[in-house]
C-alpha cells in the first residue's frame, strides 16, 4: 500500500485505508503503518483521508520521523500523564496532519478539519480517535438545556474511559451532552464502564491545574450502574439514564435522590424491562421497599431539574402527573409495565368429564385416528349441543360412591366460596394493601347474585387464616365445618345436578341407564319428578319405558344386563358407521353383570306399575346383582302389584340368601297366575297339584333351573306332581345353572334328589327301577357348581349327605358321574370334610361291589384311583408310577378387558385346598402334586391399570395413559425420565391371593408328597382353551398319551400342543412359498 501511494500521490484526492490490528483481509501490515503516514505527506491533491481503526494500530516511537516529535496543542498534564501510553499515535497524526503539504485536506475520520483546524474541538476529536473502541460524532448545536453541542459515544469494550473523559476535560469552557452508549452484551461490562464515570460527574478533580469535566451525560444503555447512582454528588449533572429491573435498581436509585442533601438533578428516567411490558398481576413490592419508593417519588416532587419518566407501559408521565399519584401507581409506573385489566373470564360450574365411547366396537377395537369422547357430568347447554346425545348409559359408573371419594369443593369457585369469600376478595396481587388485614365489611355477606353483578374482577385468594394447600383433606374439612349440617353435601349436590343436566330442557336424550351408581331413594325421587314436570324427550330410563303410549303398550319388559349389543361380526365391515348420538361409558361397556341399587329399585317400582303396564305380560330379569334386601323388595313389590304378568324369567341374578328367598316368596305367591317361569309350567302345576287328577305332568326339556324353579318346586311340593321329560333318560335335559344358585336353589336341587329317590325306593330293587318308566327316573350325569361365589357349607353339607344317603336311588346312584364345587370361593373346611366323607363313602361302597357311576369329585378321579391302587403302585417306590395331582389356577385382572370372559375355575378356596390335601392322605401313592398359576397376557397392559381411577398431581402408584374417569394423562414435575412400569396394586394383591392359596394346600399335604408350583404367562393364541380348563385334575401331562378324559375330550395341553402344531405348519407353509 504504501508503494502504491507514493506512485499515485500527485493523483490521489481520496484514501481510506484499515490500519489497525483487528482481523481484517484489508488492513496493512503492522509495521508499514508508519511508512504509510509518510507517504501519505507527498499526496499535495489528497482531499479525504480514512485510516480505519487507526487507535489500534502498532506505532513505535522509534519510527517517528523527525519533525513529528512535537505534542502540538495538546497539554503537557495530558500527554505527560493522563494519555502517556496513546502519546505516539497523537504526535504521529498531529505531524501527518500538520505538514504543508496536506494544506487542502478537508476530511479526516469523518472529521471536518478545514472548518475546525484552529478551534479546541479540532484537538478534543484527534485526540478521542487515538484511543482505541471509541466512536465519536460532535454536533456543535446548542442542546435546549444550554449546552454547546451534542456529542454520540459509543464505547466498546477495550474503551479507556478514564482517558475519554480527560479529554473532554479540553472542552471545560464549552459544556457538551455527552450521550454515552456501551455497545457490549455483558450487563456487568456495560456496568462497569459507567461506573468509572461517578468520579469526573461527581466533580473529582484531577490534578493541579486540571479543567473540570463540565459536560453532562445521558447514558442510552437500558441498564445503569448501581455503583454510579450510589456514587454520584447531587450536584453531578448525570441528565437521564434507563433501568430494566426496579428490584435491584431501587436502592441505589433511593441513594441517588434522597441520600444527599438534594436530588440528584436527573431530568429523565426511562423504564424499559426486558421481558414483559404489560401483565396482569402489579408487582409485589416488600415493606421496606414500599418506603424507598415513597421517598423516590417525593424527592423527585420536589426535584427542579427533573421533568418526565418515560416507561415501555405507559409512556411518558410530567413530574405534575407524578404529584397527583398514589403510592401504588408510582410503584406500577417504575415497575415499567402496565397493569391490564383481567379479561372477563367464564365461571366455571363442578364438572367431571366422563370417558365414553359410541359404540361397544369402538370400545373393543380402538383405531389410532380416533378422537376420545368426553361426556362432561353435569352436561352443560354447550356440551349437550356438540355431543347431541339420544342414548347414554352411565351403568355401573359407581356415581354416587366415586364423587363421595374424590369431588373435592376447592376445585370450583362456587362450592369453594367458604374459603375464598371475604375482604381480600377483589384485592390483586402487588396491590399496596394486599396483606392489611381488613375487617370484614358489610357487603362481605351478599348473596350469589350480588356478587355476580359486582364488575370487579374477583381473586380468589385463601383466607390468611387458612393455612392448608389446595386439594387436602383440610381444605375441604374447613369446607364441610362452614356448610349447614342440614345442607346436602358437595358430592350429593354435585350428583343432583348432574341429573337434573341430564334431563333439562337442553337435554336431546332419548335413552338414559343409571343403574349402578348408588342412587338412593332421594335420588330417584328427583329423577321421577324431573321427568314428570318437564317436557323431556326421554323415552326409556334404565331400560324401562316413561311415556304413557309406549308403557301401555309393552306386553313383554326384558331387563337383560347392561342391554348392550356386545355381538361382533367377525367378517364386518371396517367402514361401517356406529349410529350418531350414543355414548357408553367404559364401565358399561366392561360390565356383564349389573348391580341394581336402592334408587333403582324404587324407579322399577314406580315406571313399572299397573297402571301404565297394563298390558305387560312377560317379565325378564337377567344378569343383574341386587345386594340390597331394599332394592329386592321394591322389584317384588312391582311383580306382585301386576296382575297381567303371565311368563317371569330369572336368570343369572346375584342375590344374597336372604334376598332369593324374597324374591321366590314373591314368585310363590305369584304361581296361581303365573303360566310360564323360566319355561316352567308353574299355573298348571298348581293345578295340578290341587286338583283331583293323579297324573303327573311331563315337564319341558327347556326349563333353566337355577334358584326359583328348583324353590318353587320345593316350597309349593310340586315335584309329585310333575315328571321328568323323556329325554332326560340318558342324561340330556337337565339345564342345571350351577354357577348361578344360592342356598335356596342347592336346597331345592337336595329337594328334587331326595323326592325321586324315595320314588326308587318306593319302586323296589335297582333291577326292577332299570325298567321304571322315564317318568320315575332320575337320569342326572353332572352336578356342576363350579365358579359358585354365593352357596355355602350348609348346603353343601346337605347335597352330600342327600348323595350318599341309602335311600337315593339306584338310577340316579349309576348316572350320576361328576360332582364339582371347585372355586367357590366361600366354602370352607366343613365343605371339605363333607366331600372328603362322601368320597370314602363312595370307595367304601366300591369294595362292597356297589360303588354306582360316580366317577370325578372336583376333578378327582376316584375310579383312577382305586385302580392304581389296585394294581400295586403305592408298594415299595411305586410313587412315581402313580397318577400326578396338576392344579391349574388363573390370576384374573383387576377389570375384565373389553368383553374377555373370564375363566372358569379360577382359583383355589379353602375348601379346595383342604379336600385335595385330603385327597393326597387318602391316596399316597398319587405321585406328586403341582399347582400351576397362569398369568394373563395382558396383565400389565395400560387398559388394567388404574382404570376410571382419578386424576392426582404428581407421581402416581399406579402408571396409567388416562386419569379422571378416563381423563388426560397423569403428569409430574418430579422427574423428566418416566420412572419404570410395575404392576398395579390390583395385579400384585391377585398374584399373592394365589400364591397364599398354594401355601394353604402345601401345608396341609402329607410330608412325603412332592409338591411343585409354578407361575407362567399364558400361552398367545391359546387363552380361550385356558380359560375353559380342565375339569379333572389327575394325570394331566403333556407327554401323557392318556391326555383325554373318558368320553374323549383332549385335556388342554393336549389341545394347547394341537393348536400350536397347527400354526407352526402353516407358518411352515407360508415361508416355504416365499
Amino acid at each position: 500500500v504504501p508503494t502504491l501511494v507514493h506512485d499515485l500521490s500527485r493523483t490521489l484526492t481520496t484514501v481510506s485505508v484499515a490500519v489497525g490490528t483487528p482481523s481484517n483481509r484489508d488492513a496493512i501490515g503492522q509495521s508499514r503503518v508508519m511508512e504509510l503516514m509518510r507517504v501519505l505527506t507527498r499526496c499535495t491533491a489528497l482531499r479525504s483521508l480514512n485510516l480505519l481503526a487507526y487507535a489500534s494500530a502498532v506505532l513505535k516511537e522509534s519510527q517517528l520521523p523527525e519533525g513529528w516529535t512535537s505534542i502540538g496543542s495538546a497539554p503537557r498534564w495530558l500527554m505527560d500523564d493522563k494519555m502517556r501510553r496513546y502519546r505516539v499515535h497523537w504526535q504521529a497524526l498531529y505531524g501527518l496532519l500538520s505538514t504543508t503539504t496536506l494544506a487542502g485536506l478537508e476530511n479526516f475520520n469523518d472529521i471536518d478539519v478545514a472548518s475546525m483546524r484552529d478551534r479546541p474541538e479540532f484537538t478534543c476529536l484527534l485526540l478521542l480517535q487515538c484511543l482505541e473502541g471509541l466512536a465519536v460524532q460532535l454536533s456543535m448545536e446548542p442542546t435546549p438545556t444550554g449546552e454547546a453541542g451534542t456529542m454520540e459515544t459509543k464505547m466498546m469494550k477495550s474503551a479507556d474511559v478514564d482517558a475519554f473523559c480527560d479529554v473532554l476535560r479540553l472542552l471545560g469552557r464549552q459544556p457538551l451532552l455527552v450521550a454515552l452508549t456501551c455497545t457490549d452484551k455483558s450487563t456487568e461490562v456495560v456496568k462497569a464502564q459507567q461506573a468509572k464515570l461517578a468520579g469526573p460527574l461527581s466533580g473529582v478533580p484531577a490534578g493541579e491545574n486540571v479543567p473540570a469535566f463540565n459536560h453532562s451525560v445521558v447514558l442510552r444503555n437500558n441498564q445503569v450502574s448501581e455503583v454510579l447512582l450510589k456514587s454520584l454528588d447531587c450536584r453531578a449533572p448525570l441528565r437521564e439514564f434507563c433501568y430494566e429491573n426496579i428490584t435491584m435498581t431501587l436502592p441505589a436509585l433511593w441513594a441517588a435522590l434522597c441520600g444527599r442533601e438534594k436530588p440528584l438533578p436527573v431530568e429523565k428516567i426511562k423504564v424499559e424491562p426486558k421481558w414483559i411490558h404489560s401483565s396482569l398481576a402489579r408487582k409485589r413490592f416488600t415493606e421496606q421497599q414500599r418506603q424507598l419508593l415513597e421517598g423516590v417519588q417525593a424527592s423527585l416532587i420536589r426535584s427542579d431539574a427533573f421533568q418526565l419518566v418515560q416507561s415501555a407501559g405507559r409512556g411518558e408521565v410530567t413530574r405534575e402527573e407524578i404529584e397527583t399519584m398514589s403510592p401504588q401507581d408510582f410503584a406500577d409506573l417504575l415497575s415499567g409495565y402496565s397493569v391490564d385489566e383481567p379479561p372477563e373470564q367464564e365461571k366455571y360450574h363442578p364438572r367431571v368429564p366422563w370417558r365414553c365411547y359410541p359404540s361397544f366396537r369402538k370400545f373393543v377395537q380402538i383405531e389410532e385416528g380416533d378422537e376420545p369422547m368426553f361426556v362432561p357430568f353435569p352436561l352443560d347447554e354447550e356440551a349437550a349441543g356438540e355431543l347431541q346425545l339420544q342414548k347414554l348409559s352411565f351403568c355401573m359408573c359407581d356415581l354416587r360412591s366415586r364423587l363421595l371419594k374424590q369431588a373435592r369443593p376447592d376445585e370450583w369457585p362456587a362450592s369453594s366460596q367458604p374459603i375464598w369469600h371475604g375482604p381480600q376478595r377483589h384485592v390483586r396481587p402487588g396491590d399496596w394493601d394486599e396483606f392489611e388485614c381488613k375487617p370484614v365489611a358489610e357487603d362481605d355477606d351478599r348473596e350469589d347474585g350480588a356478587e355476580d353483578a359486582d364488575e370487579r374482577p374477583l381473586r380468589y385468594h385463601w383466607r390468611p387464616a387458612s393455612v392448608f394447600k389446595i386439594g387436602t383433606k383440610k381444605a375441604t374439612a374447613m369446607v364441610e365445618q362452614v356448610m349447614n349440617a342440614s345442607e346436602p353435601t358437595f358430592a350429593d349436590t354435585l350428583l343432583h345436578e348432574g341429573l337434573r343436566s341430564l334431563l333439562s330442557d337442553t337435554s336431546s336424550l332419548k335413552s338414559l341407564d343409571l343403574r349402578g351408581n348408588g342412587l338412593t331413594r332421594e335420588d330417584a325421587n328427583l329423577l321421577l319428578n324431573l321427568i314428570e314436570d318437564q317436557e323431556t324427550t326421554l323415552l326409556r330410563l334404565n331400560l324401562i319405558p316413561v311415556t304413557v303410549e309406549e308403557a301401555q303398550s309393552t306386553r313383554e319388559l326384558v331387563i337383560d344386563g347392561t342391554g348392550i349389543n356386545k355381538d361382533i361380526q367377525e367378517n364386518e365391515d371396517e367402514d361401517i358407521e356406529d349410529p350418531e348420538g350414543e355414548a357408553f361409558a367404559r364401565e358399561a361397556l366392561e360390565a356383564e353383570i349389573v348391580r341394581m341399587d336402592e334408587g333403582d329399585g324404587f324407579i322399577f317400582l314406580s315406571l313399572v306399575s299397573p297402571q301404565w303396564f297394563s298390558e305387560l305380560v312377560r317379565v325378564e330379569l337377567k344378569r343383574l346383582e341386587i345386594p340390597q334386601d331394599a332394592t329386592l323388595a321394591h322389584i317384588t313389590d312391582a311383580l306382585l302389584n301386576l296382575p297381567s304378568i303371565r311368563e317371569l324369567h330369572l336368570s343369572q341374578l346375584k342375590l344374597s340368601g336372604r334376598g332369593a328367598s324374597l324374591l321366590l316368596q314373591a314368585v310363590a305367591e305369584m304361581a296361581p297366575k303365573l303360566d310360564i317361569l323360566n319355561g316352567l309350567p308353574l299355573a298348571r302345576l298348581v293345578a295340578r297339584r290341587d286338583g283331583a287328577d293323579s297324573n303327573t305332568m311331563e315337564l319341558p326339556s327347556d326349563i333353566e333351573w337355577n334358584d326359583f324353579p328348583l324353590g318353587a318346586m320345593a316350597r309349593l311340593s310340586l315335584w309329585p306332581a310333575a315328571s321328568l321329560p323323556s329325554s332326560m333318560v340318558h342324561g340330556i335335559g337337565f339345564n342345571l345353572q350351577g354357577q348361578h344358585l344360592t342356598d335356596v336353589g342347592l336346597r331345592g336341587l337336595c329337594v328334587m334328589l331326595r323326592h325321586f329317590a324315595g320314588l326308587a325306593q318306593a319302586s323296589g330293587t335297582a333291577a326292577s327301577m332299570r325298567s321304571t318308566p322315564s317318568s320315575m327316573a332320575l337320569q342326572l350325569t353332572r352336578i356342576d357348581l363350579s365358579g359358585n361365589p354365593q352357596i355355602t357349607d350348609d348346603t353343601v353339607g346337605d347335597l352330600c349327605h342327600t348323595l350318599q344317603h341309602p335311600s337315593m336311588g339306584a338310577s340316579l346312584r349309576h348316572s350320576l358321574r361328576d360332582l364339582s364345587v371347585r372355586s367357590c370361593m366361600r366354602l370352607k373346611s366343613r365343605s371339605a370334610l363333607e366331600l372328603q366323607s362322601f368320597v370314602m363313602h363312595i370307595r367304601d361302597a366300591g369294595r362292597g361291589g356297589d360303588s354306582g357311576a360316580l366317577q370325578t369329585i372336583n376333578g378327582v378321579d376316584l375310579e383312577a384311583l382305586q385302580n392304581v391302587g389296585r394294581s400295586g403302585a403305592g408298594v415299595g417306590g411305586g410313587r412315581a408310577a402313580g397318577l400326578p395331582m396338576v392344579l391349574r389356577t388363573h390370576v384374573e385382572p383387576f377389570t375384565i378387558d373389553r368383553g374377555h370372559p373370564r375363566p372358569k375355575l379360577a382359583a383355589l378356596s379353602e375348601c379346595d385346598a383342604l379336600f385335595f390335601a385330603s385327597m393326597l392322605h387318602l391316596w399316597p401313592h398319587i405321585s406328586y402334586c403341582h399347582v400351576h398359576i397362569i398369568l394373563p397376557i395382558d396383565l400389565n397392559a395400560e387398559s388394567h391399570s388404574s382404570q376410571g381411577a382419578f386424576l392426582t398431581w404428581g407421581r402416581s402408584d399406579e402408571p396409567s395413559d388416562e386419569g379422571l374417569f378416563g381423563g388426560p394423562m397423569i403428569v409430574t414435575n418430579d422427574s423428566p425420565y418416566p420412572p419404570p412400569q410395575s404392576s398395579a396394586k390390583q395385579v400384585c394383591g391377585s398374584i399373592q391371593s394365589h400364591l397364599d392359596a398354594a401355601k394353604r394346600l402345601f401345608e396341609a399335604c402329607p410330608f412325603s408328597t412332592q409338591l411343585r408350583v409354578s407361575l407362567s404367562p399364558a400361552v398367545p393364541g391359546c387363552a380361550d382353551v385356558l380359560l375353559d380348563g380342565d375339569h379333572r385334575v389327575l394325570g394331566l401331562l403333556p407327554s401323557s398319551n392318556a391326555s383325554t378324559d373318558r368320553q374323549g375330550e383332549p385335556s388342554s395341553f393336549m389341545q394347547v400342543k394341537q393348536r400350536l402344531q397347527v400354526k407352526a405348519q402353516a407358518r411352515r407353509r407360508v415361508e416355504g412359498a416365499r
